[in-house]
């Protein structure tokens, strides 16, 4: 009788150890065949859909398919997820654009996030300077120092190499993105195959010149604005990039999207918006906010879209709308027909289309004297926006010029690996102006500055 149910006992435990393993193979792996399966369907997916894929490229659709899939069939994906990522990365890499992205789903991504403990910027003078320091991780690193080398190689050299893997719309978007994204390795999107030490060499503000050996460590991030200043997360932009958005302590907000805070500036008040995105708020938030303002009565105001994750048009209308721009926004949207796989582009009043459906009978709008700073991480409606500015002379435009990623886009999901993957389907433009795709808004005063900086150079000397 033990016998019999010691037997019994090891034939369900042999059961329930095969279901585990059942369910640990199809959370972690998926059918050789189906890496390929999902990689050329990104490719078709691209070939079909990504407005922009002839500028880039410079070569057909059909053509651009036609080498994906004979590329396809020369790789060996026997090694699974590794060379997946390897394949998908290597994709992205075609194509200088800030809005094409991708990212792996959970049963693909792995269980953490790495950070080496600082973020990096890249300044005027084109040199590579700590822009934020992360204090739990014990460096002797700080704000301001300039980075000469990595691992023995030129610094310059090693952002320009580490660029190619996600090039953006402009080349100063590229170098600055890379600079951001060279010290952290989020788990949804590897761009190395390993993690290795990392030898620095820079030099302290004083001229000494240090070297430090940095281990890359766990870390979460968050976009969340109460982790602007906790070292415990690695704070994001809105679109997850490294962020180096000067939020001060006394910033105050009705929509945690659009902070805003006062200062005495060469004897004069002026009232900081930040904008960090153009989505999730609506236009009784900025009303709201635009109360509080006006309220602090400044003889400024300064619309702070440093590292703005872009977002949508009607908000960018709203924003302008705000600021009396009372011209309408009419815009040509290019798009490819679904039948025939031409393009084919119509006029739009977008002014009159988000009226219809959003409010811009704003209670409390600012006619003064207004300041936009820009740099090249604020892009796709920070773009659309700041072009917007200008061509109304609206005001001044402080900064670095900005991402020159434009266009609507959508996200796609693979079958099979269920990874996600981004880019532009349509193309969308002032009708008093050609895409800004690859341009970018250029301001008046190039300046690398803090905000408090260049705002007391450009008050001051006003």
């Amino acid at each position: 009788m033990m016998k019999k149910l010691i037997n019994k006992f090891l034939i369900i435990g042999s059961l329930i150890l095969i279901l585990l393993g059942q369910k640990t193979a199809f959370c972690e792996q998926v059918p050789m065949d189906q890496y390929k399966q999902d990689y050329l369907q990104a490719c078709k997916l691209i070939a079909n859909k990504y407005i922009y894929l002839e500028q880039k490229l410079g070569i057909s659709r059909t053509d651009f398919y036609q080498q994906c899939a004979t590329y396809a069939d020369t790789v060996d994906w026997g090694s699974g997820k590794p060379q997946f990522v390897r394949e998908i990365r290597k994709l992205r890499s075609k194509f200088n654009d800030g809005h094409f992205n991708w990212e792996l789903d959970n049963q693909l991504a792995s269980d953490s996030s790495y950070f080496l403990g600082f973020i990096m910027t890249m300044g005027k003078d084109g040199n590579v300077y700590v822009g934020r320091i992360y204090n739990t991780f014990g460096t002797d690193l700080a704000p301001g120092d300039q980075i000469l080398s990595w691992n023995g190689k030129d610094i310059h050299d090693e952002i320009d190499q580490f660029s190619n893997l996600i090039p953006q719309s402009t080349k100063l978007s590229s170098k600055e993105v890379a600079t951001r994204r060279s010290t952290t390795e989020y788990s949804w999107q590897p761009l190395r195959d390993n993690l290795e030490p990392v030898r620095l060499i820079y030099i302290k503000p004083d001229g000494q010149i240090k070297e430090e050996l940095l281990t890359w460590k766990k870390y979460d991030a968050s976009t969340k604005i109460q982790y602007v200043h906790d070292d415990s997360k690695l704070f994001l932009t809105n679109n997850s990039f490294p962020s180096l958005e000067e939020i001060p302590s006394d910033v105050q907000y009705i929509h945690s999207s659009l902070l805003y805070f006062f200062r005495t500036i060469a004897g004069q008040k002026v009232a900081v918006l930040h904008v960090r995105q153009f989505y999730n708020w609506d236009t009784n938030d900025l009303d709201s906010t635009f109360e509080k303002i006006l309220a602090g009565h400044p003889e400024i105001l300064v619309i702070d879209l440093k590292d703005s994750a872009g977002g949508q048009t009607k908000n960018m209308i709203a924003l302008s709308s705000i600021l009396n721009i009372q011209k309408d926004y009419r815009v040509y949207k290019e798009t490819i027909a679904v039948k025939t796989g031409n393009k084919h582009s119509r006029m739009i009043n977008f002014s009159e289309e988000v009226a219809e459906s959003y409010d811009l009978d704003f209670k409390n709008i600012w006619r003064g004297k207004t300041i936009l700073r820009i740099n090249s991480i604020c892009g796709s409606c920070g773009d659309q926006f700041a072009r917007w500015f200008q061509l109304n002379k609206r005001g001044q435009i402080i900064g670095f010029p900005s991402a020159g990623r434009w266009g609507d886009c959508n996200t796609y999901t693979l079958k099979n690996t269920k990874t996600k993957i981004d880019f532009p389907f349509g193309n969308e433009y002032s009708s008093e102006d050609k895409s800004m795709e690859g341009i970018g808004v250029k301001p008046d005063d190039i300046t690398g500055d803090t905000l408090d900086s260049a705002l007391e150079k450009l008050i001051g000397d006003n």
